[in-house]
């Protein structure tokens, strides 16, 4: 079971993740695999086809999340291809708005992945501005980055690796937001 999964896992070459540099998964990667060379994919059935096909030695994926609760695309995926689970790592997740503006009022857009957007919904209302999915928090970063007028839900990481001002911190409904990956 996920709970009974280790905190440390066996080591791997590759490993696959959602999203590129700076995303949540990207961080639990690096803290599950220090030493693998990270794949990046767009969609979690992408992720499983990569270590169904050995171009990743493993996958690091999100399951299940404090306040926005399971992923259950990843749960359906698991059951499809019955691969199992050899690690698991239990991610703080503070989110924070970020843009290429410089001051929260030339926002009216916030762009994130689906889960991110629903576990900042109380400050997105707060601030009016309107969410839009993408496929994860640092392809929304990389986007804001070049989007006048838009912003992303996204880590301080990725915030950095894609230049973007920080217009607000721990956005998160939940102090305790924690996302588990496996």
């Amino acid at each position: 079971t996920i709970k009974s999964a280790g905190a440390s896992s066996p080591k791997a070459e590759t490993a696959a993740c959602l999203g590129q540099k700076g995303s949540f998964s990207h961080e639990a990667l690096n803290r599950m695999y220090p030493e693998a060379k990270a794949e990046f994919y767009s969609c979690f059935g992408d992720i499983f086809k990569a270590v169904k096909s050995v171009k990743a030695d493993f996958g690091v994926l999100p399951v299940e999340n404090s306040s926005a609760g399971s992923v259950g695309e990843v749960y359906d995926l698991i059951l499809k291809y019955r691969f199992y689970i050899s690690g698991a790592l239990s991610l703080p997740v503070r989110d924070c708005l970020a843009s290429c503006e410089k001051n929260i009022k030339g926002i009216k857009t916030a762009y994130s992945h689906p889960q991110a957007l629903k576990q900042c919904s109380e400050f997105l209302a707060k601030h009016g501005l309107d969410a839009h999915p993408y496929s994860s928090t640092a392809e929304a970063a990389c986007m804001a980055a070049k989007t006048p007028g838009a912003a992303a839900v996204c880590s301080k990481h990725a915030a950095a690796e894609y230049g973007l001002n920080i217009l607000a911190n721990d956005i998160q409904n939940s102090d305790g937001n924690r996302t588990r990956f496996i």
